[in-house]
């Protein structure tokens, strides 16, 4: 039987405002000066790891040292990822991915209550959890040809499009140039999901416990 009634778990015990209180607000706060480059007095935590992640980055990507990431940049960044991990994928090197090599991803934690817990995080952030795709989904989405293997450029593709729609997360103001201000706020929008995520996993874990 169900272990809490269908609404979520954030209005039991006022969960909601715990979560904000506890792991949002002082992530979101500190990833947002980070990236502004205000000195934290902190001594650890998400600013230092922030500003650390975005130095990394834009060493990495900005390679005309322009200090922001237009979309050549970041495309060919992107796609060179994209090929160490189709090599990385391709165990006999036959220049093919076949669906045992790609493999399954890996599958998420069992939740106590996985519905309730997709309601708080929803309610928390405003926002609904992707849901992974069904077993098979994933190859089909690469495999355009449907002819059973993946190639490079089937695989090159889909890292394209990825890229294009991580770029445009990214661009916020759609100027065409990612900034560090940008990069920050994505990196505290990932950190905000993480932690409400934990917390609303932990929530339902405890609810689990207490209610037998």
């Amino acid at each position: 039987m169900d272990l809490l009634p269908p609404f979520s778990l954030c209005h039991f015990g006022n969960q909601k405002e715990n979560v904000m209180h506890t792991y949002i607000r002082p992530l979101t706060m500190a990833i947002g000066l980070a990236a502004a480059g205000t000195t934290l007095t902190v001594s650890a935590g998400p600013s230092g790891n922030a500003i650390g992640s975005i130095a990394r980055i834009f060493q990495a990507v900005d390679t005309n040292q322009d200090s922001v990431i237009d979309t050549d940049e970041f495309m060919e960044a992107r796609l060179a990822r994209a090929q160490v991990r189709f090599d990385a994928l391709d165990s006999n090197a036959d220049g093919y991915l076949t669906e045992g090599e790609i493999g399954e991803r890996p599958e998420p934690p069992e939740d106590a209550d996985p519905e309730a817990v997709r309601a708080c995080v929803a309610d928390t952030l405003g926002v609904d959890l992707q849901e992974l795709p069904e077993e098979g989904e994933r190859f089909a989405e690469l495999d355009l040809n449907d002819d059973g293997a993946v190639d490079f450029a089937e695989s090159q593709d889909a890292a394209m499009s990825r890229a294009l729609e991580a770029f445009a997360a990214l661009d916020t103001n759609a100027s065409g140039d990612v900034t560090p201000e940008e990069v920050g706020a994505s990196l505290g929008r990932k950190a905000e999901r993480r932690a409400a995520i934990r917390a609303c996993r932990q929530a339902a874990q405890d609810a689990a416990d207490i209610l037998g």
